[in-house]
């Protein structure tokens, strides 16, 4: 979801140096352009993420925002794995 979107915004805003790669010849440039748009977006993603691990209470605000509401615990034994 949020990585295709950041790519096609990426692609399409073409930041320095994927407008110059653009211009490459034959079929090389838009091959080229769609890879740095998806490494860029693949930095800007990897790097929210670690702000937001970093970040304070991670998993309170998940939580209170309802993301994660279910854990599951899995037993060892013959037991059944419960869900809280």
């Amino acid at each position: 979801g949020a990585a295709f979107v950041l790519h096609r915004v990426l692609d399409i805003v073409k930041p320095f140096p994927a407008c110059r790669v653009q211009a490459w010849p034959g079929g090389w440039g838009i091959v080229m352009d769609d890879v740095f748009s998806s490494l860029y977006a693949w930095v800007l993603l990897a790097i929210g993420l670690w702000a937001l691990d970093r970040g304070p209470g991670l998993r309170a605000r998940l939580l209170a925002a309802g993301a994660a509401t279910t854990t599951c615990a899995v037993r060892t034994s013959v037991r059944p794995i419960s869900c809280r």
